[in-house]
């Protein structure tokens, strides 16, 4: 075999091996190209995941917002103020009143409603709408607190003193309002303070927790 034919194979393999390591450079340009817009693409749908999930994040701390929201109970209370009159009819019997004497009381009671909130008797659940509050109507808390306004005895002089029987009615008044609360327990504004209340301390709580980004409409159903 003559030189020139050695060095001519010589330069085919050199040529052939640059051909292929220049193929496997560009491959593994390509390769490597490819991994970087994998990557990025995994980045990105992992942030959009992410971002995602701050969207439904609130669905796990439904559970913990209860005992949150019975301690946070006080400030829930919804109370209402109403203007009331009380008659009452002494009798003649003691000597020193001449007529029956009617004492007209009129007094402001102050009423002051709840929502059981002790964990057991509360549901938070997850409808198509959003947060659902299922909660007892509001109830009222106590004897009302009165005070007398005013009071009138429409016959003069009829009593030496009236201040023993306008003392002795005012012990009378709460227990007697107290059959009021029931009614205003169906009021349209005591409910409505309730669920509103509700509705922010939820909210308040739910937005306040790591990796929560939103929270859906929040509905209160009263039981």
């Amino acid at each position: 075999m003559g030189i020139e034919i050695i060095l001519g194979l010589m330069v085919l393999c050199i040529g052939a091996g640059g051909a292929y390591v220049l193929m496997e450079y560009r491959a593994f340009g390509e390769r490597e190209s490819a991994q970087k817009k994998l990557n990025g693409v995994q980045s990105t749908l992992n942030a959009v995941k992410k971002e995602l999930s701050g969207y439904t994040k609130y669905a796990d701390f439904l559970v913990s917002a209860k005992p949150i929201m019975l301690d946070k109970k006080k400030s829930m209370y919804a109370k209402v103020n109403r203007e009331l009159s009380y008659v009452e009819n002494i009798p003649k019997d003691p000597p020193r009143i001449k007529n029956i004497v009617t004492i007209v009381v009129k007094y402001n009671a102050e009423f002051v409603f709840e929502v059981d909130l002790k964990p057991e008797s509360f549901d938070i659940v997850l409808t198509n709408n959003g947060i659902q509050i299922q909660v007892n109507k509001p109830s009222l808390v106590g004897l009302p607190v009165v005070k007398i306004t005013s009071n009138e005895i429409p016959l003069i002089d009829t009593l030496e003193d009236e201040k023993p029987y306008i003392h002795e009615i005012q012990k009378k008044l709460p227990p007697i309002a107290y059959a009021y609360g029931p009614l205003l327990a169906m009021e349209e504004c005591v409910r409505a303070f309730s669920e509103k209340k509700l509705i922010e301390c939820l909210r308040e709580y739910l937005m306040a927790q790591a990796g929560v980004k939103k929270v859906p409409v929040i509905s209160v159903a009263f039981k």
